[in-house]
């Protein structure tokens, strides 16, 4: 019900009778020869109403124009509706109230005849019809059988809301929509004795608005009698429709809401997005079972829809819903290195290099993340509620594997990809999808940025029997989320070439440049298991002196150490030739100690310009840079004139005679640093299901048949996700 509110009313009406002295409202006149004056009465100041008077049939509502404009409701006072009083007319009192307490300007009501303009003479109207001021924002209008216009503003402010007007039979003073002499005698014993009848009888027979029931509201009572309607007020309510549109803590994912609607059987409604300045009404029945329903677009943030709803009489019953539309769920998946544990006190250190698969609660993302993470909160993502990152043990292996390499990982179920104590990297990834829809059930879909070697992760789950698959926890089932877009950056498509170093015991280029803080650290645990004083205990495995002793030299072998702690570079070895054997280009795919078998997997199936696994998400783009050098090849030397750095050395060394070792050829305008070109594009060229964007750096000459967008910000493996020109790309990627 409407507020109540106080506040002093000036009115202006043109009416019937005639002017009366400003504040006099007890008197009326019989002379017509003022009619159609305006007249302007200072009325009393009491409280609007904060409930509607007893025998209100008719309820109108809307919602505020601009200042000095009004909203026109139309009033059909067909003799269907109603039995006139001989004169042939129904005295209405109309009393309104704006949700502010505010008050407002109303009428004067005037037959539905609006002349059209000319430049010359603006709309006039025609009253038509007795009426006079009732009290503060009320009035009395004495209707005959026809259409009627009753104009209703809020004044000059600058004021915005909504206004409720009711409508009453004059003498209906016990609400039966009747006026006869039962009203006539509640209406004597109120005269005598006000206690008699509850405060809200009593006031609501105040017809004239002077605060006390009297003999003039006797006689108001009296010239309408025998008067009734058949109109009751119109029931109208709305809500999300609870089977399409769920709010969870006020806010939804979707691009539109559906609208349910229940009230009087056969009314029409009207609905809008008041957020949306293009929104179109949208408008039709409710039908006979007394519900409805509609959908309305969603503007991103918050959203403000009306819907009103009106019979054939004019009554209308206006209400709002308010809603927020959040964006989809945004998951960060970083590179290698690109998480790293939260104590880095010298415990916290040892705890975290002695360990293999530790907690994720124990991880956090490195601070080369925080340009892009405060770009997305910029853009309206709120973190933890819209944007997520998945920080994870980069040193495990990534994901498992099976014998049948044909592009999809069958071994990685929902079960596999949402356990505790994840055994694999992309498990940490599971996990976060895991934890962010029993959080929310409004996240169904994401969208993910995959950082380089993250981009293994997120294809993983794409490629694998868990996308959108059911898991339990704590004996409730659960929905793992849909990929809507999929945005791979600097991703290594078809692996790294000198990741075949790492794998084989030549940390040289494994970690850009964290390298020597990395090997410092492990040669500290290798030294440890190496001397049977201390074991890394790993997911479902441990490292030993045993486990790294070789079976030749019965010594401990940092070989086999690496292998075991570092587990993830095997399976991002490049998969494509670029192992130079004798000035032969070959590749290690066939090699079963060094074959990359998840690219193996996952690219199976895969050809130039056709990667059918793209059609398991939306919307898919791969972004990367190019800039002056990067490794493209491994060229394999024999003996002394080169270096290895081999864990236990905190330096590189330089390697011996007859010693085997793979040289990097480092090529020019060919890939971002890191990951050449042949790897960044992968099989994409071509195929229509996903995007391409090429970063260049000013000083790079594009190779023949590659074109890219000039930036002056960086490209490299991790510098493109700080590029000012690439967030803004991001940002349009994210909104399609």
């Amino acid at each position: 019900m409407p507020e109540a509110g106080q506040a002093r009313f000036f009115f202006a009406l043109f009416g019937d009778f005639a002017a009366e002295r400003p504040g006099d409202t007890t008197t009326m006149p019989r002379s017509n020869k003022n009619r159609y004056r305006p007249v302007f009465a200072l009325l009393e100041d009491r409280a609007v109403p904060a409930v509607d008077p007893v025998g209100t049939f008719a309820i109108v509502e809307g919602r505020l124009a601009l200042p000095n404009q009004a909203t026109t409701p139309r009033l059909n006072f067909d003799r269907g509706f109603f039995r006139y009083s001989p004169k042939g007319t129904v005295a209405v009192k109309i009393i309104g109230t704006a949700s502010d307490g505010g008050d407002l300007t109303m009428g004067p009501a005037a037959y539905d005849i609006l002349n059209n303009p000319t430049p010359s003479k603006p709309p006039r109207i025609v009253p038509s019809v007795h009426q006079f001021p009732a009290g503060r924002n009320s009035q009395i209008v004495n209707f005959k059988v026809g259409k009627f216009t009753f104009p209703i503003s809020g004044g000059w402010s600058n004021r915005t809301g909504t206004y409720h007007v009711a409508m009453q039979l004059v003498g209906d003073a016990n609400g039966d929509f009747v006026v006869n002499q039962a009203d006539f005698k509640l209406i004597q014993g109120m005269i005598r004795n006000p206690a008699s009848v509850s405060a809200q009888v009593y006031a609501s027979a105040d017809y004239d608005g002077n605060g006390t029931v009297n003999n003039r509201d006797l006689n108001l009572a009296r010239q309408n009698a025998n008067v009734n309607t058949t109109l009751r007020p119109l029931s109208f309510s709305t809500q999300f429709n609870p089977a399409v549109t769920v709010p969870f803590n006020g806010y939804v994912r979707s691009s539109t809401a559906s609208i349910l609607m229940t009230g009087s059987p056969n009314i029409s409604y009207i609905a809008t997005n008041l957020t949306i300045p293009s929104s179109a009404e949208v408008g039709g029945m409710v039908g006979s079972t007394g519900s409805a329903t509609t959908t309305l677009p969603l503007a991103m943030g918050a959203n403000v829809i009306s819907v009103s709803g009106f019979d054939g009489f004019g009554q209308s019953r206006e209400t709002a819903l308010a809603i927020e539309r959040a964006p989809t769920a945004l998951v960060i998946v970083p590179d290698v290195v690109g998480s790293v544990p939260v104590d880095t006190t010298q415990s916290g250190l040892a705890a975290y290099y002695g360990n293999l698969g530790v907690p994720q609660s124990s991880l956090d993302i490195t601070g080369e993340y925080t340009v892009l993470l405060s770009s997305l909160i910029g853009n309206g993502y709120v973190l933890g509620r819209d944007l997520f990152y998945s920080a994870y043990d980069w040193r495990i292996t990534q994901a498992p594997v099976d014998a049948t390499p044909d592009g999809t990982l069958s071994n990685l179920t929902a079960d596999v990809l949402t356990q505790t104590t994840p055994a694999y990297q992309v498990s940490y990834f599971g996990n976060t999808l895991a934890t962010m829809v029993m959080n929310d059930p409004t996240i169904n879909t994401v969208d993910l940025v995959a950082v380089a070697s993250g981009s293994m992760l997120a294809r993983s789950y794409v490629q694998s029997p868990s996308l959108g698959a059911t898991f339990t926890r704590n004996s409730t089932n659960y929905k793992l989320p849909s990929v809507d877009s999929l945005i791979m950056v600097n991703s290594p498509m078809e692996g790294i070439p000198q990741f075949f170093n790492a794998w084989n015991g030549n940390y040289t280029d494994a970690f850009y440049a964290l390298t020597a803080n990395i090997i410092a650290n492990v040669n500290v645990i290798y030294a440890g298991v190496a001397a049977g004083t201390s074991v890394v205990n790993g997911p479902g495995f441990v490292i030993d002196k045993a486990s790294i002793t070789d079976p030749q030299t019965q010594q401990p072998s940092p070989l086999l150490f690496g292998q075991q702690y570092f587990a993830y570079f095997r399976q991002s070895i490049a998969d494509y030739d670029f192992l130079s054997i004798n000035s032969v280009l070959g590749n290690v795919n066939s090699d079963p100690l060094n074959s990359p078998n998840l690219l193996l997997d996952l690219n199976a199936g895969s050809t130039t310009a056709n990667n059918p696994w793209l059609s398991r998400v939306n919307n898919s783009s791969a972004t990367f840079g190019v800039t002056v050098s990067t490794v493209t090849q491994l060229i394999q030397q024999t003996g002394t004139g080169g270096t290895v750095w081999p864990l236990g050395q905190s330096a590189p060394i330089a390697t011996i005679a007859g010693q085997v070792w793979y040289q990097s050829q480092v090529t020019a305008n060919q890939g971002n640093g890191v990951s050449p070109i042949t790897t960044l594009f992968g099989r994409f060229p071509g195929d229509s299901r996903i995007n391409l964007q090429v970063w260049g750096s000013p000083a790079v000459v594009p190779p023949v048949g590659i074109s890219f967008t000039p930036t002056n910000f960086p490209v490299s493996q991790i510098g493109l996700i700080n590029n000012r020109d690439f967030l803004d790309w991001l940002k349009l990627r994210l909104t399609m």
